[in-house]
Protein backbone atom coordinates (compact mmCIF):
# COMPACT_ATOMS: atom_id res chain seq x y z
CA UNK A 1 0.00 0.00 0.00
CA UNK A 2 1.86 3.42 -1.29
CA UNK A 3 0.21 5.37 1.77
CA UNK A 4 1.57 2.80 4.59
CA UNK A 5 4.89 4.98 5.27
CA UNK A 6 3.31 7.87 6.03
CA UNK A 7 0.63 5.96 8.06
CA UNK A 8 3.63 4.50 10.14
CA UNK A 9 4.86 7.82 10.53
CA UNK A 10 2.15 9.59 11.52
CA UNK A 11 0.85 7.09 13.87
CA UNK A 12 4.76 7.09 15.56
CA UNK A 13 4.32 10.45 15.58
CA UNK A 14 1.03 10.10 17.82
CA UNK A 15 2.61 7.28 19.93
CA UNK A 16 5.35 9.48 20.91
CA UNK A 17 3.15 12.44 21.82
CA UNK A 18 1.36 10.26 23.95
CA UNK A 19 4.29 8.40 25.69
CA UNK A 20 6.57 11.53 25.69
CA UNK A 21 4.83 14.42 26.60
CA UNK A 22 1.59 13.07 28.25
CA UNK A 23 3.07 9.76 29.68
CA UNK A 24 -0.27 7.52 29.04
CA UNK A 25 1.76 4.77 26.97
CA UNK A 26 5.31 3.48 26.15
CA UNK A 27 5.89 4.51 22.39
CA UNK A 28 5.46 0.93 21.06
CA UNK A 29 1.99 0.43 22.73
CA UNK A 30 1.06 3.94 21.91
CA UNK A 31 1.95 3.41 18.15
CA UNK A 32 -0.17 0.05 18.18
CA UNK A 33 -3.02 1.83 20.06
CA UNK A 34 -3.06 4.67 17.38
CA UNK A 35 -3.02 1.90 14.86
CA UNK A 36 -5.85 0.26 16.37
CA UNK A 37 -7.94 3.82 16.92
CA UNK A 38 -7.15 4.19 13.60
CA UNK A 39 -8.01 0.98 11.74
CA UNK A 40 -11.22 0.62 13.81
CA UNK A 41 -12.58 4.02 12.20
CA UNK A 42 -11.89 2.53 8.59
CA UNK A 43 -14.07 -0.38 9.38
CA UNK A 44 -16.81 1.83 10.97
CA UNK A 45 -17.14 3.74 7.90
CA UNK A 46 -17.04 0.80 5.80
CA UNK A 47 -19.88 -0.31 7.39
CA UNK A 48 -21.88 2.84 7.26
CA UNK A 49 -21.09 3.44 3.59
CA UNK A 50 -22.54 -0.70 3.27
CA UNK A 51 -25.33 -0.33 5.43
CA UNK A 52 -26.50 2.49 2.86
CA UNK A 53 -25.77 0.75 -0.14
CA UNK A 54 -27.30 -2.41 0.78
CA UNK A 55 -30.59 -0.74 1.50
CA UNK A 56 -30.00 1.00 -1.79
CA UNK A 57 -29.92 -2.21 -3.61
CA UNK A 58 -33.01 -3.42 -1.62
CA UNK A 59 -35.04 -0.17 -2.77
CA UNK A 60 -33.98 -1.03 -6.32
CA UNK A 61 -34.63 -4.42 -6.03
CA UNK A 62 -38.10 -3.68 -4.81
CA UNK A 63 -38.62 -1.08 -7.41
CA UNK A 64 -37.88 -3.95 -10.00
CA UNK A 65 -40.71 -5.79 -8.10
CA UNK A 66 -43.51 -3.04 -8.32
CA UNK A 67 -43.01 -2.90 -4.35
CA UNK A 68 -42.91 0.71 -4.24
CA UNK A 69 -43.92 1.75 -0.34
CA UNK A 70 -41.27 -1.10 0.32
CA UNK A 71 -38.97 0.80 -1.61
CA UNK A 72 -39.88 4.19 -0.12
CA UNK A 73 -38.55 2.72 3.42
CA UNK A 74 -35.64 1.08 1.85
CA UNK A 75 -34.22 4.18 0.20
CA UNK A 76 -34.96 6.49 3.65
CA UNK A 77 -33.01 4.36 4.87
CA UNK A 78 -30.55 4.86 2.78
CA UNK A 79 -30.38 8.35 2.83
CA UNK A 80 -30.51 8.14 6.83
CA UNK A 81 -27.14 6.96 6.27
CA UNK A 82 -25.66 8.83 3.30
CA UNK A 83 -27.75 12.39 3.12
CA UNK A 84 -26.01 13.59 0.43
CA UNK A 85 -26.19 10.69 -2.20
CA UNK A 86 -27.62 12.36 -5.43
CA UNK A 87 -28.55 8.36 -6.61
CA UNK A 88 -30.51 7.78 -3.58
CA UNK A 89 -32.42 11.06 -3.16
CA UNK A 90 -33.64 9.84 -7.08
CA UNK A 91 -34.39 6.69 -6.40
CA UNK A 92 -36.28 7.93 -2.96
CA UNK A 93 -38.29 10.29 -5.29
CA UNK A 94 -38.92 8.04 -8.02
CA UNK A 95 -40.00 5.34 -5.40
CA UNK A 96 -42.56 8.08 -3.71
CA UNK A 97 -43.87 9.34 -7.18
CA UNK A 98 -44.95 5.69 -8.56
CA UNK A 99 -45.85 4.83 -4.46
CA UNK A 100 -48.16 8.04 -4.65
CA UNK A 101 -49.89 7.06 -7.98
CA UNK A 102 -50.63 3.77 -6.95
CA UNK A 103 -52.07 4.77 -3.68
CA UNK A 104 -54.01 7.69 -5.75
CA UNK A 105 -55.29 5.27 -8.21
CA UNK A 106 -56.91 3.12 -4.94
CA UNK A 107 -58.25 6.15 -3.61
CA UNK A 108 -59.93 6.84 -6.77
CA UNK A 109 -61.75 3.99 -6.96
CA UNK A 110 -62.90 3.16 -3.36
CA UNK A 111 -64.38 6.82 -3.23
CA UNK A 112 -66.26 6.15 -6.90
CA UNK A 113 -67.81 2.87 -4.79
CA UNK A 114 -68.58 4.84 -1.58
CA UNK A 115 -70.63 7.39 -3.82
CA UNK A 116 -72.15 4.39 -5.48
CA UNK A 117 -73.07 2.58 -2.17
CA UNK A 118 -74.94 5.74 -1.52
CA UNK A 119 -77.11 4.80 1.41
CA UNK A 120 -75.92 1.47 2.34
CA UNK A 121 -73.70 0.89 5.44
CA UNK A 122 -70.72 0.24 3.10
CA UNK A 123 -70.57 3.26 2.27
CA UNK A 124 -68.67 5.11 5.74
CA UNK A 125 -66.24 2.52 5.38
CA UNK A 126 -65.45 2.92 1.64
CA UNK A 127 -65.53 6.85 2.05
CA UNK A 128 -62.50 6.29 5.21
CA UNK A 129 -60.65 3.59 3.51
CA UNK A 130 -60.59 6.28 0.32
CA UNK A 131 -59.99 8.78 2.90
CA UNK A 132 -56.35 6.92 3.97
CA UNK A 133 -55.65 6.38 0.49
CA UNK A 134 -55.41 9.85 -0.42
CA UNK A 135 -53.93 10.68 2.72
CA UNK A 136 -50.91 8.42 1.89
CA UNK A 137 -51.34 10.01 -1.65
CA UNK A 138 -50.99 13.67 -0.24
CA UNK A 139 -48.51 12.78 2.05
CA UNK A 140 -45.81 10.72 -0.40
CA UNK A 141 -46.31 13.70 -3.34
CA UNK A 142 -47.44 17.07 -1.28
CA UNK A 143 -47.67 18.80 -5.00
CA UNK A 144 -50.60 17.05 -6.12
CA UNK A 145 -53.43 19.09 -5.62
CA UNK A 146 -56.17 17.05 -7.28
CA UNK A 147 -55.31 14.30 -4.86
CA UNK A 148 -55.86 17.31 -1.84
CA UNK A 149 -58.74 18.17 -3.36
CA UNK A 150 -59.79 14.62 -3.64
CA UNK A 151 -59.27 14.01 -0.07
CA UNK A 152 -61.01 16.91 1.10
CA UNK A 153 -64.13 15.79 -0.29
CA UNK A 154 -63.79 12.71 1.51
CA UNK A 155 -63.28 13.66 4.36
CA UNK A 156 -66.57 15.41 4.27
CA UNK A 157 -68.38 12.82 3.24
CA UNK A 158 -67.16 10.70 5.77
CA UNK A 159 -67.57 14.10 8.26
CA UNK A 160 -71.71 13.99 7.07
CA UNK A 161 -72.19 10.38 7.06
CA UNK A 162 -70.15 9.93 10.97
CA UNK A 163 -72.83 12.77 11.66
CA UNK A 164 -75.98 11.59 10.18
CA UNK A 165 -75.02 8.18 12.03
CA UNK A 166 -74.63 9.26 15.19
CA UNK A 167 -77.64 8.37 17.14
CA UNK A 168 -78.38 11.96 17.55
CA UNK A 169 -78.86 13.26 14.18
CA UNK A 170 -78.88 17.04 12.80
CA UNK A 171 -82.47 17.31 12.68
CA UNK A 172 -82.72 16.18 15.93
CA UNK A 173 -80.31 18.96 17.13
CA UNK A 174 -82.48 21.17 15.35
CA UNK A 175 -85.86 20.35 17.02
CA UNK A 176 -84.06 20.81 20.64
CA UNK A 177 -82.69 23.93 19.58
Amino acid sequence: WEYYPVANTLGAARAALLAGRLGWLDPFDGFHAVNLVFASLLLALSLVSCTSYRAFERGKELEKNQKWDEAVIEYTRALEVDPENTHYKLGLQRARLESSREHFEKGKQLRAAAIEANGSPDALRLHEMAAIELEATVRLDPTNQFAAVELGKTLKAVQELRSAASPESLAERKKRA
